[in-house]
């Protein structure tokens, strides 16, 4: 790897044109992940929408979990640290080096289903006025169990995820208007995460 103090190192073939926008970015960020990136990886390639990037940044592995990100997953942009940057500082790092006009942040341990984003950007044309939305997201060792269908938090700032233990039939949304996607603008106001 070839990386200048903190500056990401862009490892991968760009399909699309400098300066070209799409649809969505989605920023996996992975940090010694190489018993859930893969499957990660390989559900977001069998996404039903197409108009959407993948850039996997690495924290700094150990483990070898980006070492055949390019051979397996040839469109998907790689970028790795030097060091482990932590969450809020990678995530913002791949927010500036995304070229969608959505931005995505989905955890490497998060195996979406093929309409995932096809359904995200069908909530997003349905509530126009709204830059942030969410995933109704399950658990993985038991798909009939909500793990949290968005944060929730109170004046107070207690938070907490929002149906998490209840069952999948319990009628709670899969997208409502929460925190993923976020729209470009939405990020930037921000300042990115903290």
């Amino acid at each position: 790897m070839v990386a200048v103090q903190d500056q990401p190192h862009e490892a991968s073939v760009n399909l699309q044109p400098a300066g070209a926008q799409t649809s969505v970015s989605v920023i996996v960020l992975n940090w010694n992940g190489a018993a859930v990136l893969p499957r990660c990886l390989d559900a977001l390639q069998a996404q039903t929408f197409g108009d959407f990037e993948v850039l996997v940044l690495d924290n700094a592995s150990t483990d070898g979990s980006v070492d055949e990100v390019e051979l397996r997953w040839p469109g998907f942009r790689l970028v790795q640290f030097e060091r482990n940057l932590g969450f809020s500082l990678a995530n913002n790092r791949g927010a500036r080096l995304a070229r969608g006009q959505w931005l995505v942040f989905l955890n490497n341990d998060a195996f979406p289903r093929p309409d995932w984003l096809e359904c995200l950007l069908e909530a997003t044309l349905a509530w126009p006025g709204f830059s942030f939305f969410a995933s109704r997201l399950v658990y993985a060792s038991n798909p009939n169990r909500v793990q949290s269908a968005g944060d929730v938090c109170n004046i107070s700032g207690f938070a907490w995820s929002r149906g998490n233990g209840f069952p999948v039939t319990a009628g709670i949304p899969r997208v409502y208007r929460g925190i993923q996607p976020m729209r470009r603008g939405g990020h930037v106001l921000a300042s990115g995460f903290s």
